[in-house]
């Protein structure tokens, strides 16, 4: 199956008009580009680009490839960015439940301490004494002793 490498090399490939502009424009080899590109073909059946010693021109598939293909890997790009902003933020709802000797002098400064480091987190705090069933009254964690 085609990486999203092989449709870049395409796609650069088409915008660059020919291999070897296509590779100092990727900082790739000639031949990695070649390579890519041939195996792309081969992959989808079609030729893609009429090669010539001097240009390559993509052909009529090869253009309707790369207009569906240049705004599909564009949507990636801005996935993967959106993506990379959103994990470095850690954000949600977390439930912890905890004894009512043990949470007072230990669990509450550890929980404030957290809640100040990642202010986008919102801690509930159950606190009982009876043995909690994490899947039924939906606790991420719990602390006890004993």
């Amino acid at each position: 199956m085609a990486s999203l490498d092989d449709y870049r090399v395409f796609i650069a490939v088409v915008e660059q008009g020919n291999l070897s502009a296509a590779a100092r424009y990727l900082q790739r080899s000639l031949q990695a580009v070649s390579r890519s590109l041939a195996a792309l073909e081969h992959e989808l059946g079609v030729e893609l680009i009429q090669r010539t010693t001097r240009r390559a021109q993509p052909s009529a598939a090869g253009l309707a490839f790369h207009a569906r293909l240049k705004t599909a890997l564009a949507d990636i790009e801005l996935a993967r960015s959106e993506l990379a902003r959103h994990g470095a933020r850690i954000d949600g709802t977390l439930r912890i439940g905890g004894s009512t000797q043990f949470s007072a002098p230990h669990l509450v400064p550890v929980v404030a301490a957290f809640m100040e480091r990642y202010p986008d987190v919102a801690v509930e705090l159950v606190v009982a004494d009876h043995r909690a069933d994490l899947q039924r009254e939906k606790l991420d964690a719990a602390v006890r002793m004993g």
